[in-house]
């Protein structure tokens, strides 16, 4: 997961930063969250909900997904306010309801 978090900065050469808003999460935080899967990745360290400053969630998103089609897998969320990345199968979803 730091790879992948590290591969994304170095499209960007790390002159922007990764703000992390969701990574590791109890059963319990999970279960708390609205729309949070039960199953969900961040429940094994495996998934990152993040932003850019100065960036858009679309141009964020499109990076990820760039990235998840080089590396052949990773799961890609896009959401309001962050984009989620994890690393199971490639996949992509989006949430942008109200």
């Amino acid at each position: 997961l730091v790879d992948m978090l590290s591969a994304l900065q170095e499209q960007w050469q790390y002159a922007r930063p990764l703000v992390v808003r969701s990574g590791f999460r109890t059963a319990r935080t999970n279960a708390s969250l609205e729309g949070a899967a039960p199953g969900s990745l961040h429940l094994a360290g495996q998934a990152v909900d993040v932003n850019v400053p100065g960036m858009s969630n679309d141009d964020v998103a499109m990076a990820v997904w760039s990235l998840s089609r080089r590396l052949g897998f990773m799961g890609l969320g896009a959401y309001p306010h962050f984009v989620h990345m994890d690393i199971g199968p490639q996949r992509f979803w989006t949430r942008w309801g109200s």
